[in-house]
């Protein structure tokens, strides 16, 4: 069966696998540029220029006798008194990436934010790590001439030729110039702003170990990029706390719907994910339903829908009609969950949903949260490890 991968939420992660694939090289340009505002004046004999001479006058010698003496030119202007030479700026030669789109989050090193330049293959990407366990990480200027994969605190990689459905990229790129301009830093639920200026990428090989420039490999520049957003918290473990305040729209009334709303005084949530190209959803969904008049009363179960059948998003009438293959009364208990490219986006955002070793997850995929005081725990996810089965996890809430 297909799980989604850079269609899903958790393409970030496979983008990050990424890195540690060891990928060829090409051409890459011999030499750095000179920094902007600087202008190199070389002579003939290949050093640099000084000073230029001042015109001299012109010799009286040679001049026949009782001729007029030649006027002599008009000085030139004097040569400009030298300015004090301007702090450079980053600068790479105007290129730019436009994300269609874009993710904050936090990984276990830190925040870390994720651009894509498409939906589709080949894309390029483009992130910015922030390793909090290298040292306090603040506002101010961060100059990445010189630094190195294995030790930066704030690290920007870009990798080229992404396959979407693979999760390989041909290339990944490291800085030889340019700097980040943080001016907000807000971790984890915080705020982030910040602009990556003059970035001059090398093909380079990385790995855990560190990063090195490909000997003729390809270049990459971004001249100007900035970035907004809210740095959005890890999603829930197996026990941890959840926020159930997220909405998802809802099928039958098209409206989004508050969670903890529709929790409402009952014992838990139960999240079933689905698709429309997904063969084992259509066996199992009809057995979900039959179970809703012993279980729908304590329980509330919702049906959340990530893709077609052509693997792109759902629309509402898309949903509609996927439900009522189901012989229910209406799609009430449909939600449809996919946003930016990105399925089950808002889901995974406050659940972790256990994925495999290369970043899958299968589907279906079933998630509980279960109430417990004034709050709710991440109850049951499939293939967590935990030792529990599916029917394990809703008698406990049953209890």
């Amino acid at each position: 069966m297909r799980s989604p991968k850079f269609g899903a939420i958790l393409s970030s992660s496979i983008i990050t696998a990424a890195l540690a694939l060891g990928l060829s090289g090409c051409e890459s340009a011999d030499a750095d540029p000179p920094p902007a505002n600087q202008i190199i004046i070389v002579d003939g004999a290949g050093g640099a220029a000084g000073e230029p001479e001042a015109n001299p006058e012109p010799s009286p010698e040679g001049q026949p006798e009782g001729e007029p003496e030649a006027e002599p030119e008009a000085n030139p202007e004097p040569a400009p008194e030298p300015e004090s030479e301007p702090e450079p700026q980053a600068t790479c030669g105007g290129g730019e990436f436009v994300p269609v789109n874009e993710v904050i989050d936090v990984q276990d090193f830190g925040p870390r934010y994720l651009g894509l330049d498409s939906d589709s293959n080949p894309l390029n990407g483009l992130f910015i790590e922030f390793h909090e366990e290298r040292g306090a990480i603040e506002a101010g200027v961060f100059d990445l001439a010189g630094t190195n994969f294995s030790d930066c605190s704030v690290c920007v990689v870009g990798v080229r030729g992404c396959n979407p459905q693979t999760g390989m990229c041909e290339k990944r790129f490291y800085p030889s110039a340019g700097r980040v301009l943080l001016e907000e830093y807000g971790g984890s639920g915080g705020n982030l702003r910040v602009t990556l200026e003059g970035i001059d990428f090398q093909e380079a090989e990385l790995t855990q170990a560190g990063s090195s420039f490909v000997d003729g490999g390809e270049s990459w520049c971004i001249e100007n990029h900035e970035i907004e957003g809210r740095i959005v918290p890890p999603p829930a473990r197996l026990g941890d706390a959840v926020s159930t305040e997220f909405s998802l729209q809802n099928c039958e009334t098209e409206e989004f719907v508050n969670m903890r709303e529709l929790l409402g005084d009952k014992a838990g949530l139960w999240m079933v994910a689905t698709a429309g190209w997904c063969p084992a959803c259509r066996q199992f969904i009809p057995q979900v339903i039959s179970n809703l008049p012993m279980i729908g009363g304590m329980i509330e179960v919702v049906f959340v829908l990530g893709e077609n059948a052509a693997y792109g998003a759902p629309t509402l009438n898309y949903c509609r009609t996927y439900s009522s293959h189901y012989e229910v009364d209406d799609a009430s208990r449909f939600y449809i969950d996919s946003s930016g490219g990105r399925s089950f986006a808002t889901t995974f955002e406050h659940v972790w949903p256990y994925l495999g070793d290369n970043g899958e997850f299968g589907l279906p995929w079933n998630g509980m949260i279960r109430a417990e005081g004034d709050g709710w725990v991440y109850h049951y996810s499939d293939r967590s490890g935990d030792g529990r089965d599916l029917n394990a996890a809703i008698n406990e809430l049953l209890r």
